[in-house]
């Protein structure tokens, strides 16, 4: 029985399904490998081979805009697109105006709640408890503390403080002046935008080489 190189086989393999119903696509890793997007999808080891598209949200707590965009425009990005593994969105809390006490303590819950893996569940209770800030934020503090020990460690914090007021810095650098922003690749989305605008950049976004 004759042996044959992994990159031959592949190499059959490849041709094989460009004969066959190509119902499974497939790409070669930077290994040589051979994969179905299938897979790519289901195995986790990978992942780092095909890094997924990062979309990057600029919103504040204390924001009504930014909290109607979570619950309405946002939350159908997050089932569409992160939750099917298609994008990765990273959420930056930050108070965009000097001095926000309330706005920079919510920026912090949500760091801590995000280390301790509970971020999603925290975003969704402080934007609908935020007319009731400061009381409820202070309820939602004490009740992670008494949940998890680091979230009490972490709150206290000023290397915390210090992440959130350089996220802060960085989106203003950026020309973030204005939460909600929704940063896709060159575009910015700015304010609670629909989301067949999103959808309709996103789109774009995806199939470009950047």
């Amino acid at each position: 029985m004759r042996l044959y190189s992994a990159a031959f086989l592949s190499l059959i393999l490849f041709f094989l399904t460009l004969l066959g119903d190509n119902k499974q696509p497939f790409r070669f890793l930077p290994n040589g490998s051979l994969i179905s997007f299938e897979t790519i999808i289901k195995n986790k080891n990978i992942e780092e081979s095909l890094p997924l598209k990062t979309v990057r949200l600029y919103t504040d707590f204390t924001c009504r805009p930014c909290r109607d965009y979570a619950f309405g425009a946002i939350r159908q990005l997050k089932k569409d697109y992160v939750d099917s593994g298609k994008i990765k969105l990273e959420v930056v809390a930050i108070p965009l105006f000097d001095h926000d006490e309330i706005g920079m303590k919510a920026a912090l819950i949500a760091q801590c709640a995000g280390k301790t893996g509970d971020f999603w569940k925290t975003h969704d209770q402080l934007f609908r408890l935020q007319e009731k800030f400061p009381k409820k934020l202070d309820e939602i503090a004490e009740d992670l503390k008494n949940d998890n020990r680091f979230f009490k460690e972490c709150l206290a914090s000023e290397e915390i403080r210090q992440v959130v007021l350089a996220d802060r810095e960085a989106a203003l650098s950026q020309g973030v002046n204005e939460v909600p922003t929704l940063s896709i690749g060159d575009y910015k989305l700015i304010g609670n935008q629909p989301y067949e605008n999103i959808e309709y950049i996103l789109r774009k976004f995806l199939t470009s080489n950047s």
